[in-house]
């Protein structure tokens, strides 16, 4: 970027200067003139050549130069920028007064490095003291952009304008302000040594501090640190093959993120936190390597631990999973955690590259302790006990939660719930008013459960929730859905007192509903999560 404003810079120098020398001569002479002279001139102090097709100007105001074309000196098929238009207007007064020049460039169709610039541009000399320093292309020291615009590739920077310091035709330092996607960025950089610099990048959610050194073919970024809404990076990589069409990214370090500051997220996530609790830390080691800024070719592995995970009450003390991008797929064969002495294990894939964003999820929970679960999240503190296994199947986009599709299966065993919320989050702290509902003689200890559901339009739909007492079992039917409604229909039977034998324990539960027993009474449960009604 720096030779290309070089070369602009001599073009702006030499159009004004043969402008103000030349302007008498006839047209045609200075046309051909100035375009010869030009061209050699740029050659003898550039490392390019130059061809010039136009030159028009009004006398002692404006030179315009049309389609300049700059090739590499040693490859003359090699073509490294070309300028449709450049208009360069002096400011002729302070010239004269002060021997010092100061332009405005307006740069129509500027190409290189495969992007596309229209920029106005305004340079200021320093004084000379005479002429000729003052059209030295060596006093410019300041450049600054007063509107412009940038399409590279898919990306386009609207709205640009700075300052470049220039000290003998290198910048060692200057800000740049643009929008990208609507977000408005200010991007600062300052040398460090030759061909070395330190960049700051910032927007109202990034604050980025980069080391980066240039080498023929490649940047080394050696440092890239800084924060992005919550999540906190220090990276290190290189940008290769910086002069072909698709440059290599590659880079490895940590990110790493605390929940708590989930809240301050837009969207779905920053949703969740705000309406719950949320708490924990987590981070990651990856590599990731992307090509021509191309998620299809992008390829990445990380390893992510976290620690202390808690929504509201719901504590998971750790969790490990090994994540990889190829081909825009994001893939977690195994994600692992322990959750109140059971065993939390997860599957996920999401095609970011089809529309939506679809992912697949598949949960399993194996020999979670019921009790302590319950005791954690409500204020019920009895001495409770069970063993929960639970199994979930989910699909949908990424991109819209309610699209989620799904089934699964909760069962737990080998238990003394008494008076518990058995059915949590189903029935909440219920459970009792279940029991004074039916008018039992007696308080029957529920020692086993089971539900299957289904997941679709944005609801969570059972039809065999069962309670099991040795004497008694409840069956209900029914819905939650995703805004917190629920309407249940609940019965109870006395059980069959005759249970045949069972290859295991699962079996077993559900076949001790097939011979129906005496049937009891019904209740229905309706309202909201929040705020439940019992009826008949």
């Amino acid at each position: 970027m720096f030779k290309f404003l070089k070369v602009i810079f001599l073009l702006i120098v030499l159009a004004a200067f043969a402008a103000s020398v030349f302007f008498q001569l006839n047209y045609t002479k200075i046309h051909e003139e100035l375009k010869t002279r030009l061209a050699a001139k740029i050659s003898t102090l550039s490392d390019y050549s130059v061809s010039v097709g136009s030159i028009k100007y009004v006398p002692l105001q404006a030179v315009t130069v049309g389609n300049v074309r700059i090739y590499e000196k040693d490859e003359k098929d090699k073509l490294v920028a070309r300028i449709t238009d450049m208009t360069v207007t002096i400011d002729i007064p302070l010239l004269i007064r002060d021997k010092q020049l100061k332009t405005i460039i307006e740069l129509s169709g500027l190409y290189t490095d495969h992007s596309l610039s229209d920029a106005t541009v305004r340079t200021l000399s320093r004084a000379g003291t005479t002429f000729k320093e003052a059209l030295d292309p060596a006093h410019v020291y300041s450049v600054s952009v007063i509107e412009g615009r940038v399409a590279a590739r898919n990306v386009r920077l609207n709205d640009v304008f700075g300052v470049l310091d220039v000290d003998n035709m290198t910048i060692p330092s200057g800000k740049l302000h643009f929008t990208y996607n609507e977000d408005a960025y200010l991007l600062g950089f300052s040398r460090l040594a030759v061909n070395k610099y330190d960049l700051s990048l910032r927007s109202e959610d990034l604050n980025l501090s980069i080391d980066i050194a240039k080498t023929e073919t490649a940047l080394e970024i050696s440092s890239l640190s800084g924060i992005y809404q919550v999540f906190y990076f220090d990276l290190k990589g290189e940008v290769s093959g910086i002069y072909s069409s698709e440059p290599a990214l590659s880079m490895s370090g940590t990110v790493e993120t605390d929940l708590t500051s989930f809240a301050q997220l837009p969207g779905e996530a920053g949703k969740l936190a705000r309406d719950h609790t949320v708490s924990g830390k987590l981070s990651s080691s990856l590599f990731f390597n992307c090509t021509g800024l191309s998620l299809e070719k992008c390829s990445a592995t990380a390893t992510t631990a976290a620690e202390n995970i808690r929504i509201d009450n719901i504590l998971i003390p750790e969790i490990t999973g090994k994540f990889s991008l190829d081909k825009g797929i994001l893939t977690a064969p195994l994600i692992n955690g322990t959750i109140y002495r059971g065993t939390l294990l997860c599957t996920l894939e999401v095609d970011f590259l089809k529309k939506n964003s679809p992912y697949t999820l598949r949960t399993v929970i194996n020999n979670m302790d019921l009790g302590s679960f319950v005791r954690a999240v409500t204020d019920d503190k009895e001495q409770l006990f069970g063993t929960l296994n639970a199994d979930l199947s989910l699909s949908g986009s990424s991109l819209y939660p309610e699209t989620a599709l799904g089934h699964g299966s909760v069962t737990v065993s080998d238990a003394n719930l008494g008076t518990m919320p058995i059915a949590t989050p189903l029935l909440g702290d219920w459970f009792s008013n279940v029991q004074n509902a039916f008018n039992w003689d007696t308080r029957e200890n529920i020692e086993q459960a089971f539900m299957d559901f289904e997941i679709k339009d944005r609801h969570i739909t059972t039809d065999d929730l069962t309670f099991l007492s040795d004497d008694m079992y409840i069956t209900s039917e029914g819905y939650v859905d995703f805004d917190g409604n629920l309407d249940f229909n609940f019965q109870s039977f006395i059980r069959d007192t005759d249970p045949q034998e069972d290859e295991d324990w699962q079996t077993a539960i559900r076949n001790t509903v097939i011979n129906l027993g005496k049937f009891v009474s019904k209740s229905r449960l309706s309202g909201t999560v929040k705020d439940p009604v019992w009826g008949i």
